[in-house]
């Protein structure tokens, strides 16, 4: 009886943890922290920035990096593609936010599936911060103990983030944090490397917003990118993106593509494709191609071979050269009349690598 007792006090006491995590998750107490936290298995270090409301930096000692600004999250995937998302993507579910880390119900983990309720083992001094520990028995189910071990977490005993985990999944610790300091700025801004691939995708219809982002993002490319101010009915543009060597983010390497959607099938149904315009890019381009007049200049109108994209139809290809850059306007669902309106009223964004 007397272990009962003791258990159900501890358990009492956990909750109160809990619970008060909660509130300070809710408060909005932590307005910035800068943390270095040692990863599960052989993640390494990773270092983490944070600025309220919504700035934040995540970094591996191996060079992978994660940013955001409050407006787009940026990061680099495994093969140095740097990959864009709004910040309010419901595609991508990054961020990294005190919420996140504090001792909540809705931290991931907490509670585990077949798991007893949290009880209070005792204190430890994590990273040089007082913590409350607290653990539960796991198990397989009818009764039958894990033997992979007692999940536990140390949680600091003001700010309430969860400063050391242990699982069956491995073990994580943090080794330096500071809560409420000041950050510089530029820990949260991205300069987009030259020559890299990337890849960007508008959830919205906003087309203003869309063209916002996107001189953020093209601002290295070594050449003037354009966007139409005509475009069919009911087409918006939703998916960017440029390819380097070795990349496969875009049908043709060295080009950004520009896709548009729209009812009813809503994919893409129309694509720009621009590149500086050497002579083998608009060599392989126009190869057999008759030649057209588009807003005053001399262009070209192509057949493409067709795809299950375009449902076996051959594509049309209106090829038109502005101050160096070649742009192709690219479907198989409209009239050549139409992708002609779209090639002639191309209009720069940016010049060179320049950002307006």
């Amino acid at each position: 009886i007397a272990g009962a007792e003791q258990s159900t006090k501890t358990e009492k006491v956990s909750e109160d943890i809990l619970s008060r995590a909660q509130q300070v998750a809710n408060s909005g107490a932590i307005s910035s922290f800068v943390m270095e936290r040692q990863g599960k298995g052989s993640s390494g270090v990773v270092k983490y920035w944070y600025q309220a409301p919504d700035r934040w930096r995540m970094a591996w000692l191996g060079g992978a990096k994660e940013v955001s600004d409050g407006t787009i999250d940026w990061s680099y995937d495994a093969n140095h593609v740097v990959l864009i998302k709004p910040t309010t993507s419901t595609y991508y579910s990054g961020g990294h936010y005190p919420a996140q880390f504090i001792a909540t119900d809705s931290q991931p983990g907490i509670p585990e599936d077949h798991c007893d309720r949290w009880r209070v083992r005792g204190t430890e001094v994590i990273a040089g911060r007082p913590t409350h520990v607290l653990e539960h028995n796991c198990y397989y189910g009818m009764g039958v103990a894990n033997p992979r071990g007692t999940p536990a977490i140390w949680v600091d005993d003001v700010t309430y983030f969860v400063l050391k985990s242990v699982n069956a999944q491995g073990s994580e610790q943090v080794v330096s944090v500071q809560y409420n300091v000041a950050i510089d700025p530029t820990q949260f801004k991205f300069i987009m490397p030259a020559n890299v691939g990337f890849g960007y995708t508008n959830e919205g219809s906003n087309v203003a917003q869309f063209r916002k982002d996107a001189a953020q993002i093209i601002g290295q490319l070594p050449f003037t990118v354009y966007f139409p101010s005509y475009m069919p009915s009911g087409l918006v543009p939703r998916y960017l993106s440029f390819s380097t060597v070795g990349d496969t983010l875009s049908n043709e390497v060295g080009m950004l593509r520009l896709d548009y959607v729209g009812p009813p099938r809503g994919y893409r149904m129309l694509s720009i494709f621009q590149g500086p315009a050497s002579a083998d890019l608009v060599g392989r381009w126009t190869k057999g191609a008759q030649t057209i007049a588009i807003g005053g200049v001399e262009g070209w109108v192509s057949h493409s071979k067709g795809d299950l994209e375009n449902e076996g139809k051959d594509a049309l290809n209106i090829v038109v050269i502005h101050n160096g850059t070649m742009l192709v306007v690219n479907s198989a669902l409209y009239p050549p009349e139409e992708l002609v309106k779209v090639a002639a009223a191309m209009q720069p964004i940016n010049s060179g690598s320049q950002t307006p």
